[in-house]
């Protein structure tokens, strides 16, 4: 997600905005063109289409860029118990 100058005053809404929708998974703030990383999960097109229009009512939110993913090879969840350095 993108969002207009000054971005640092937009987070704590995108927060609050994004924490909201049940069909995001995760939010990350992040470096590079875009200021967030949100991960959606939806079961059809008109349900993505759903979730991006109500993005893009989050406070600051000037655009998007979708990514589909067509296929998973796996997910590995997160070791609550990772091995010692």
């Amino acid at each position: 997600m993108r969002f207009g100058p000054p971005k640092v005053k937009y987070l704590k809404p995108a927060q609050a905005g994004t924490r909201a929708l049940p069909e995001v998974e995760e939010a990350h703030v992040i470096a590079g063109p875009a200021s967030l990383l949100v991960k959606i999960r939806v079961g059809t097109p008109e349900q993505l289409q759903a979730s991006l229009r109500r993005l893009f009512e989050v406070e600051g939110v000037t655009g998007t860029q979708t990514v589909v993913v067509l296929e998973s090879f796996f997910e590995r969840p997160l070791d609550p118990h990772p091995p010692a350095a």
